[in-house]
């Protein structure tokens, strides 16, 4: 009893440091982000007159800077009447032009609505989930913070972004799954199987995206060529983001296999390796049913708008278009992830479980021996 304690206070010792340091390094990322000094929040006080310049539309607003006792005067450029009209508590991003007083739009302000809408989102599934889906979800939460604190940037530019990613993803995996296994040696093995089909993951999709000539959504948006991004850096980072989705399809799986294969196992501690890789396969082969139908319907979703452009167009047909390309990429290796990654981890759990049963077995008969 004493031993089961022990193994159980450690566990829990493990993800506490491990969100303890998740957490600080969000703080950090927080109180030491860069915003340019010239750059400035504003909010619409006055909406003036609308005009029409050489076929554009401009709004004429008067504008409050937030952090000064001033007001300036701004022009926004209007797209779509209807859709685009700004109105009076706007919040905008201004900045300062070489001339002393002169500010230029250069943005809405969101943070604000997004703020509020988060509250109430996590307010929503905090109520709807309760704990044990809390707990279920704690990959997504844990990356969430990650992610808005700004901490994902820093750590994966800070280093090699393939090595940023599996850092990140691997320790998200072991405290995910250890906070609902409570299990150091399983939640190890799971996040180890997990690393593997990602690598795995990794290499098809390199080898996809370059036959697919993917370089092309970077020449096709000039957002990323005035970021002054480099291809190089553009083909990293698409080809990384192809190992989150990869990595959100395939945990829950992970922990499905996992946890039904010790569950036999404790319920039948003779029970062969064969028969418990049978047992994780099976419960493998339900939930991928279920990931692989949800991940067709977000590709669908993402890519809808391209696919229905290409068409509208009548130039090539939709299959052709690089984002639409790129969408069923990440949908089919996100899917394959999620297959791979059962068997991997029925295979090198269930052999682990019963090299540590085998172990005990042998220990005892040379203390009886002695």
């Amino acid at each position: 009893m004493a031993k089961l304690k022990t193994k159980v206070s450690a566990d829990r010792i493990v993800v506490f440091v491990l969100i303890l340091i998740i957490t600080v390094v969000s703080l950090f990322a927080i109180f030491t982000q860069n915003r340019s000094t010239d750059v400035e929040t504003a909010q619409v006080s006055r909406v003036l007159d609308l005009i029409q310049d050489g076929g554009l539309y401009y709004q004429n607003v008067e504008a409050k800077l937030v952090n000064k006792d001033q007001s300036v005067n701004l022009k926004i450029q209007l797209k779509d009447l209807s859709l685009e009209q700004v109105k009076v508590g706007d919040s905008v991003y201004v900045k300062q032009s070489d001339i002393s007083g002169i500010y230029t739009y250069i943005g809405h302000a969101r943070g604000n609505i997004l703020f509020w809408v988060l509250i109430i989102f996590f307010a929503f599934i905090l109520v709807i989930l309760g704990k044990d889906g809390i707990v279920y979800i704690a990959a997504s939460l844990l990356v969430f913070l990650l992610l808005f604190s700004g901490a994902i940037y820093q750590l994966l530019t800070g280093i090699n972004i393939y090595l940023g990613v599996f850092v990140i993803l691997g320790t998200i995996s072991l405290v995910s799954i250890l906070i609902q296994i409570r299990n150091l040696k399983v939640a190890a093995i799971v996040t180890f199987s997990q690393m593997i089909s990602l690598f795995i993951i990794l290499i098809i999709n390199l080898i996809l995206f370059k036959s697919a000539f993917l370089t092309e959504l970077f020449y096709g948006n000039l957002s990323f060529i005035e970021s002054r991004m480099s291809l190089l850096q553009f083909w990293s980072i698409i080809n990384s983001a192809v190992l989150f989705v990869s990595f959100g399809a395939s945990i829950n799986t992970t922990l499905d296999v996992a946890a039904s294969i010790m569950k036999k196992k404790k319920t039948y501690p003779s029970t062969s390796t064969l028969n418990l890789i049978r047992e994780g396969t099976s419960h493998n082969q339900i939930a991928n049913a279920r990931v692989i139908n949800s991940l067709f319907f977000v590709f669908l979703g993402v890519t809808l708008a391209n696919i229905i452009s290409a068409s509208y167009s009548r130039g090539l047909p939709f299959w052709e278009d690089p984002a639409v390309v790129q969408g069923l990429l990440i949908f089919i290796n996100a899917s394959v992830s999620a297959l791979l990654v059962g068997p991997i981890t029925a295979v090198i759990t269930a052999i682990a479980l019963n090299a540590n049963t085998n172990e005990t077995i042998q220990l005892k008969l040379k203390r009886n021996s002695v």
